[in-house]
């Protein structure tokens, strides 16, 4: 019993409790009671997020050098499972 609908990632930097969205994809076919792998990608000024290895969201950001915290927020009315959550350092790129 799995159908298709249309989500949006936004991105979104939260600096001194101010959040302000700076990347969206607005047109992600999801399909409901699926797994889906969610990464981000932060490298120098450069930010990516993926959804199973797909580029969705590529933006420069001019904010944050080291590195710090993470979270994820859906929509209140969403229903959303995380599972395996991690957070590890990457090296720049060249």
């Amino acid at each position: 019993m799995s159908h298709f609908s249309v989500q949006r990632i936004r991105l979104y930097r939260v600096v001194n409790g101010n959040r302000v969205q700076f990347g969206v994809s607005e047109k992600i076919p999801i399909k409901s009671y699926e797994w889906y792998r969610l990464r981000v990608e932060h490298r120098g000024l450069i930010v990516k997020v993926y959804l199973d290895g797909e580029a969705f969201i590529i933006e420069q950001d001019q904010h944050f050098f080291r590195g710090g915290r993470v979270g994820l927020w859906t929509q209140t009315d969403a229903v959303t499972f995380f599972d395996d959550f991690d957070v590890e350092a990457l090296e720049e790129w060249n």
